[in-house]
C-alpha cells in the first residue's frame, strides 16, 4: 500500500471493473487465437472503429499482440473479481464515471458509497461524447 500513500483521488472513467462490463470487444478478441484475430476479428474491429468517429479507437497504431494481451488480461482481472476489490479498496477520494446510455450498468450497485457521476447525453467514451460536461464534472470531483 506505500505506493498508494501519494495517490490523493482516483477518477475511474467507466473503466472496466466486473465480468460483465467486458463486452464485445475484449471478449471477442480473446475467443479466437491471436492468429485468428489478427486475420478475421482485427479487420472488422477496425471497420467498425471507423463508423464511431474521431477519438475512438487508434487500431491502426497499435500492436496486435499486445491489443490481444490486454483483452485477456481485462477479462481474466474482471472476471475474477480482482478489479473491483482493488477499486473498492483504494484509500482514496474515488469517482466512477459513466455515460448516460450506461446508467443501467448492474456495478452501479456494487459501488457502495463511492460518489457516481454520470454525464449527460454520453455512452461509453463520455470524454468525447460531451466534453464539456465531462471536464467540468472531472475538475469537481478532483478539486473537492
Amino acid at each position: 500500500t506505500e505506493l498508494f500513500d501519494s495517490v490523493k483521488s482516483f477518477a475511474n472513467l467507466e473503466g472496466n471493473l466486473t465480468g460483465e462490463q467486458c463486452g464485445f470487444v475484449s471478449r471477442k478478441t480473446i475467443s479466437v487465437t491471436l492468429d485468428r484475430f489478427e486475420e478475421d476479428v482485427l479487420p472488422d474491429l477496425k471497420s467498425l472503429s471507423k463508423t464511431l468517429g474521431e477519438g475512438r479507437f487508434f487500431l491502426d497504431s497499435m500492436l496486435p499482440f499486445g491489443f490481444y494481451k490486454s483483452a485477456e488480461s481485462l477479462v481474466d482481472w474482471s472476471d475474477s473479481g480482482e478489479l473491483l476489490s482493488r477499486f473498492l479498496n483504494l484509500p482514496c477520494n474515488k469517482s466512477y464515471f459513466y455515460g448516460q446510455e450506461n446508467a443501467g450498468m448492474a456495478v452501479l450497485d456494487r459501488l457502495d458509497d463511492i460518489e457516481k457521476v454520470m454525464i449527460d447525453n454520453s455512452g461509453h467514451f463520455l470524454m468525447n461524447d460531451n466534453p464539456n460536461e465531462f471536464y467540468v464534472r472531472l475538475r469537481e470531483f478532483l478539486t473537492s
